[in-house]
């Protein structure tokens, strides 16, 4: 599991990170261009998701990795071959392909990780530790509102400034 873990963030990665900066940078398309072709390919993703979610209940999530495992094997390099053809509807195909890939490794994988951890471990400690975890992160901005000072500059100065001088009281910085 660990090995599709990995090749899954690998290919997230790409699609929503390296991609579109490849798309501006190497290419030379203006940034929104890139960016709505990822987006279109995405809002295709969530189209076909459920359906590989569908299958995998039907046939079981056994066979879906190996043929993930070959469909990445051996359409990643046309795919990134369409990709470098500079014309939208190839470039669309050619996502298409890295979506559908990374499509039939995350349909699974709702059914896949609960089934890893015994239902004793997922209703008690596992449940615990993750509902802690959310009240934490989800509390971290209002912790460091109170503890970074009472004035309203404060919380901005510290997380939306590139200036990281301390905020004086009068609200001036030292």
């Amino acid at each position: 599991m660990q090995r599709h873990r990995t090749d899954y963030q690998c290919y997230l990665y790409m699609l929503l990170t390296y991609l579109p900066s490849y798309f501006s940078h190497n290419l030379g398309y203006p940034e929104n261009h890139g960016v709505l072709i990822i987006i279109a390919v995405m809002i295709g993703m969530l189209f076909v998701q459920p359906l590989i979610g569908w299958l995998s209940d039907k046939y079981g999530r056994r066979p879906f990795y190996p043929h993930r495992q070959f469909v990445s094997f051996c359409f990643s390099w046309p795919s990134f071959c369409l990709l470098t053809t500079g014309k939208p509807v190839l470039i669309f195909f050619g996502l298409l392909v890295l979506a559908l890939s990374l499509n039939m490794l995350i349909g699974v994988m709702a059914a896949t990780l609960p089934a890893l951890f015994p239902t004793s471990i997922r209703y008690s400690g596992l449940a615990v530790v993750f509902n802690i975890s959310i009240v934490l992160a989800g509390l971290t901005p209002d912790h460091y509102f109170v503890f970074g000072g009472n004035h309203p500059q404060s919380a901005h100065s510290g997380l939306l400034s590139d200036d990281i001088r301390p905020v004086r009281p009068d609200g001036g910085q030292s």
